[in-house]
């Protein structure tokens, strides 16, 4: 890893393994937080709500050299940040998902694709532990039969949404997504309708997976990714309360990452088809070639676009990232996997080596793929837009009005 703006092979260029902290004032290296995952592979993080604690959870399985089952802790507010007792000992593949409740830092919930926490094996793809010995709570006990991938206490603190790859939950049909009560046992559903279409098993040829999870503070939004072709692969908001779909978004392109600022619902995906949104257009054609998904280069299918959170219309916003051609997928790459926002930046990584700053002067092969008439985002003053960066994360600003 290396500062901003900083080259590859630079003297300030520094390893890293699974963990790194930065600073959020101008992106360089926390150099107090040093620790290091065992294969590199750390999938989520979450604060308590008090902010004492760093939670990450993944495929690890020890932490600066001691033993930890796919799940560590830091306490934040210690110099250093010195790694805790904390060990939820999970067995399986990994960790995924981690969620707390709004009110409550004494205990937190897992999901992922895994067999058994603290070594009991009924506690399979979803766990709520102990935040401070990592035990499972075995008085809370509801089941999923399929991988988990996101997790979001919802408003109100009383259910707990679940998205992942899945058909059923406390025995009844549900695929993809469902509510569960955070009292009593958790296997009580909360309300929720057949919002993603039903699939027999977690290896169907044509499905989608819940990959993402975000609130407003009211209603819940979440992101699918489609296995097969013209399967649901967009975003939709519901009201956690009734179980009610508020709008749909049937854009064709992998949804991964979610995040509200204001009004808007930010989404990093590889859409490439919006026909059928009010605000869309499609289908894109794939392209390749050096410097695909980038001013001067090939265009690409957007990897970052904004929503209506009242009713999910395509916003005009439309900074990019390349595709991660390096990879088997090519142009086919999600690029942006992960969000997060402190309620005024957007930040984004994935798997992309570039990011457009902003649109340049002059031909705008990404704006003439809008619906005709729409207004030019270097009039809009609304919205982040792209900083400059080199690396594998990328900063997005609100402009000032």
């Amino acid at each position: 890893m290396r500062p901003p703006e900083t080259l590859p092979g630079s003297v300030n260029e520094a390893t890293a393994t699974g963990l790194a902290a930065f600073k959020t004032s101008d992106g360089t290296r926390d150099t107090t937080f040093i620790h290091a995952a065992n294969l590199g592979r750390v999938t989520a993080e979450a604060v308590s709500p008090d902010g004492s604690t760093l939670y990450v959870a993944g495929l690890f399985t020890n932490i600066d050299g001691q033993t930890r089952g796919k799940g560590a802790a830091f306490n934040l507010l210690l110099p250093n940040y010195p790694l805790l007792p904390w060990n939820p000992a999970v067995s399986g593949t990994d960790v995924r998902s981690i969620a707390f409740a709004s009110n409550d830092s004494s205990k937190l919930y897992l999901g992922g694709s895994f067999s058994g926490v603290s070594g009991l094996p009924n506690q399979r793809f979803l766990a709520r532990v102990d935040s401070t010995t990592g035990a499972a709570d075995t008085t809370w006990h509801p089941t999923i039969d399929g991988p988990v991938d996101a997790l979001l206490v919802a408003p109100g603190n009383t259910k707990l949404i679940v998205g992942g790859n899945f058909n059923n939950a406390n025995g009844v049909a549900h695929r993809a997504i469902t509510s569960v009560n955070v009292a009593g046992d958790g296997t009580a559903n909360g309300p929720l309708g057949a919002l993603v279409a039903p699939c027999g098993n977690q290896s169907c040829s044509k499905r989608s997976d819940i990959k993402t999870l975000t609130t407003d503070g009211t209603n819940v939004f979440a992101g699918a990714e489609g296995t097969g072709t013209g399967v649901f692969d967009g975003t939709f908001a519901f009201d956690p309360a009734t179980g009610h779909q508020v709008w749909r978004d049937n854009c064709l392109g992998a949804t991964q990452a979610l995040a509200v600022i204001g009004g808007i619902l930010y989404d990093g995906s590889h859409a490439h088809d919006c026909s059928a949104v009010p605000g869309g257009w499609g289908p894109l054609p794939i392209t390749t070639g050096p410097g695909s998904g980038v001013v001067g280069g090939a265009p690409s299918w957007h990897h970052l676009m904004g929503e209506s959170i009242s009713t999910g219309k395509i916003q005009d916003w439309f900074p990019t990232t390349n595709a991660g051609g390096s990879t088997p997928l090519g142009p086919l790459e999600i690029g942006p996997r992960a969000m997060a926002t402190d309620g005024v930046n957007l930040y984004v990584g994935g798997h992309f080596t570039k990011g457009q700053r902003r649109r340049a002067a002059g031909p705008d092969p990404l704006h003439q793929r809008r619906r005709a008439g729409a207004p030019d985002s270097r009039e809009q003053r609304h919205g982040p837009t792209a900083s400059r960066g080199q690396g594998g994360h990328r900063l997005f600003r609100r402009q000032r009005p």
